[in-house]
């Protein structure tokens, strides 16, 4: 018994280790497991505090744009024409205030379609009156009365072909006048300046010799003083020589000192004459010459000023007289119809007859009609404003062609708007009726609007953006905002401004 007690403790002991062994290892794992998860919570619990970060939402939409008036800058023009329309009267100023249907310009076609106006109603008295006669039928008076009313015509075109004719006769030997006497003014204006250009160059040439003989009289008499200066000088030396030989006396040695400086004074004024006589005649010869100069330039002007107002009246004459031959030639032709229209109703006036009656009223309709398309044209003559508004700028003058610009550019600016151009990715963000700023560098204060209209159409940009780096072929969409009455009053005179928009979302 007391050997089996060692053996069977050591079986003991050996299951207890294998168990002890275990347990560690799995209170480690359980450790390990848990300690994981508690990290993972940690990391998750972080993840889900951090804060997210997100792109700041925007508050407005900025944009360029320009000023103009409610219903855009209307361009007032004319029809067109081959000869080129021109602006007889103008009866606006720039910045005017006109109303729907004021007369802003008068165009130089209005008297020859006032003309035709006047011509198409004397033709509808024509065709009535060969109306009346068809209906009330032949008559001996009414023949009578047709052959005298040929008579009539044919007389007013002698008198009025021989009163043109007259005229035109008369305007031409004034324009022969006029040149005559033209040639006649510059050929006396050209004798008469080259007189004096002669006279004066004459005269300079005179002054010019004389100077010349005064100079060499001067020099002559400082010739002749020189040579007494000479004489002195060798007198006193000698006189000089003989005191101190003392052989003369002081006084008589003063005597020729005096005699030599009394000489050479004589020649310094001699001498200054000489310059004296230079200067002055110089003096008198730049004035000369410059009066000559003065007398080629004003002849030269005066000719130029006469030839002016010469031409220009010789050009009024000449257009007279194309004038009065357009009127000659016009005044035939109508009376040439008119005896043509006279002598036909002559030829019919005796047969009444239903298709006659018919034929007759057709005149008569057509001479109306002929009334209203010339009164439609002489309408065309009056330039009128559409709108309720105020003249922006004028672009033709009485007397000028009308070009592509137009007459004149009216706009009303009682209500002005910004044409803002929105970039076409901030388009779907603008809607109707949100309010806008607008500013500009040249006005101190911010104007406000609302938005009135969205375009349908996407385009590039058409108000230029001072930084060099912006894209100018930038797609945008032009959005058009109200401006408040207050806004707008204050920018009513800035038709193309230049504006910055920023509209509220």
């Amino acid at each position: 018994m007391a050997e089996e007690s060692p053996l069977k403790d050591k079986f003991l002991i050996k299951p207890r280790g294998l168990w002890l062994i275990g347990g560690i290892t799995a209170a480690s794992i359980i450790a390990a497991v848990v300690g994981f998860s508690q990290l993972s919570s940690t990391k998750a619990s972080r993840t889900e505090q951090a804060p997210a970060t997100t792109a700041p939402t925007p508050l407005a939409v900025t944009a360029l744009g320009r000023l103009e008036p409610l219903g855009e800058v209307i361009k007032l023009s004319a029809p067109s024409s081959i000869e080129g329309t021109r602006v007889k009267e103008l009866l606006v100023q720039q910045g005017a205030t006109v109303k729907v249907g004021d007369v802003i310009a008068i165009l130089d076609s209005r008297t020859q379609r006032a003309a035709s106006v006047e011509q198409s109603e004397r033709q509808v008295k024509v065709a009535e009156a060969k109306l009346s006669q068809v209906q009330a039928g032949a008559k001996l008076g009414e023949i009578d009365a047709q052959k005298a009313t040929i008579a009539r015509l044919e007389a007013q075109l002698i008198g009025e072909r021989e009163s043109q004719n007259a005229t035109i006769a008369r305007l031409k030997a004034q324009l022969q006048g006029e040149k005559d006497t033209l040639a006649a003014t510059i050929s006396r204006l050209e004798a008469q300046l080259k007189g004096d250009t002669v006279s004066q160059t004459a005269r300079i040439s005179r002054l010019e010799a004389q100077l010349k003989g005064e100079i060499a009289e001067q020099e002559a008499t400082i010739n002749r003083v020189q040579s007494q200066v000479n004489n002195a000088e060798s007198e006193y030396n000698r006189n000089l020589q003989l005191y101190r030989d003392g052989v003369i006396s002081i006084s008589l040695l003063d005597s020729k000192r005096l005699t030599l400086e009394t000489t050479q004074q004589q020649l310094k004024e001699e001498q200054a004459n000489l310059n004296k006589i230079i200067n002055t005649s110089q003096e008198q010869l730049i004035e000369e010459k410059a009066t000559l100069q003065k007398l080629e330039s004003i002849g030269t002007e005066q000719i130029n000023e006469i030839t002016a107002t010469r031409r220009q009246t010789v050009e009024t004459l000449e257009q007279q007289i194309k004038e009065a031959e357009a009127n000659l030639s016009k005044t035939e032709s109508t009376l040439l119809r008119q005896i043509d229209e006279a002598e036909a109703n002559l030829a019919r006036i005796a047969e009444v007859r239903p298709v006659d009656i018919e034929s007759a009223q057709a005149e008569v309709n057509s001479a109306l009609a002929s009334v209203e398309k010339a009164k439609a044209d002489l309408d065309q003559s009056y330039i009128k404003s559409p709108i309720n508004g105020q003249v922006l700028k004028i672009h033709s003058r009485p007397g000028e062609v009308i070009g592509n610009d137009g007459i004149a550019e009216i706009g009303n600016t009682n209500q002005m708007f910004v044409v803002a151009e929105v970039y076409e990715s901030d388009i779907n963000k603008v809607k109707l009726g949100q309010s806008a700023t607008i500013t500009s560098g040249a006005i101190n204060q911010q104007l406000q609007g609302t938005v009135a209209e969205v375009g349908l159409q996407i385009g590039k940009k058409d108000v230029l953006d001072t930084d060099p780096a912006a894209d100018v072929d930038a797609r945008v969409v032009e959005v058009k905002i109200r401006l408040d009455p207050e806004s707008s009053q204050k920018v009513a005179g800035l038709t193309n401004m230049q504006v910055e928009v920023k509209i509220a979302i």
